[in-house]
């Protein structure tokens, strides 16, 4: 069946979504999100788009972004062709990383983006990443509460929504993000008039284990990828043995896992039937050096 074209609208806002093929990771250290964001910062250029707001999770990603004269297809075309090239060439893989098809909604009213910002910069707390937006390294939330940011970032037309001073918007902006506290990631996903069919934004299936949320897909894909490359069973991963190629493996493992909100602390000590405190202190003997 030959689906429908996107309706491109010249200088219309969009939630993107783009998410790994079978629900696996797309990351495999913090190097790989900074290659990410350069190819976004360069396909803003050349398309004359602009990114208003972005999450980088473990397995997918989601976006706000602008368009100009060139349509959402081809910018998000150019950032996945070019970061799949890279991610493969790095971990020597082949076959697709991506889904085939990014999902996007047309944003069409000034509720709806804010809306679309509120749900993008929230995706980490409703995966059970964090309780605070703050606290997750790899989004735009951080850069609306204060200066700075990436160059390719465009923040000033969200905060001039809620005043034309971003000194006074930014604290508006804040408690609008918290409003709401009980419902207000559900009801964040923006309700716009224009939608594909199937590109309601999604979250990775998780599963439960002892009351805390773990993208057992994601961890369990990255295990297995890290596994392959240090030509190791993940058995003895498991075991009770204190090899020390077997204990900095596992303390990589856990490391690029937490790092990139694959799974927790708690998550990862269980996998590898480790006692929490142990983890923790590896992690911290790896990150002193």
């Amino acid at each position: 069946m030959v689906r429908p074209l996107r309706q491109h609208n010249p200088g219309g806002f969009y939630h993107v979504t783009l998410r790994g093929n079978h629900r696996q990771l797309i990351f495999g250290c913090d190097a790989d999100r900074d290659t990410l964001e350069d190819m976004f910062a360069e396909a803003a250029d050349q398309s004359d788009a602009g990114v208003h707001a972005y999450c980088w999770m473990s397995n997918h990603v989601h976006a706000v972004v602008r368009v100009a004269d060139v349509p959402l297809g081809q910018f998000m075309q150019r950032v996945a062709t070019r970061y799949a090239r890279h991610f493969q060439r790095r971990l020597r893989t082949t076959g697709h990383l991506f889904e085939r098809r990014y999902h996007a909604v047309m944003v069409s009213t000034d509720s709806q983006l804010l809306a679309a910002v509120r749900y993008v910069h929230l995706n980490p707390v409703r995966a059970g990443l964090t309780k605070d937006p703050i606290g997750y390294r790899w989004s735009s939330h951080r850069w609306y509460l204060e200066q700075g940011g990436p160059a390719w970032l465009r923040t000033q037309f969200v905060l001039s929504l809620f005043d034309d001073d971003p000194a006074r918007a930014r604290p508006r902006y804040a408690r609008f993000m918290t409003e709401d506290k009980s419902d207000a990631v559900a009801a964040s996903a923006p309700a716009a008039t224009l939608r594909d069919k199937g590109t309601e934004p999604e979250l990775p299936t998780r599963s439960a284990a002892n009351g805390k949320c773990v993208d057992q897909v994601a961890l369990d894909e990255l295990v297995r990828q890290v596994c392959a490359q240090e030509q190791v069973a993940e058995a003895a991963l498991r075991g009770r043995s204190r090899e020390r190629h077997l204990a900095r493996i596992r303390t990589r493992i856990a490391t690029q896992a937490i790092e990139s909100g694959a799974a927790s602390l708690s998550d990862v000590a269980r996998h590898f039937n480790r006692h929490i405190a142990s983890v923790a202190k590896a992690i911290g003997r790896r990150r002193a050096k």
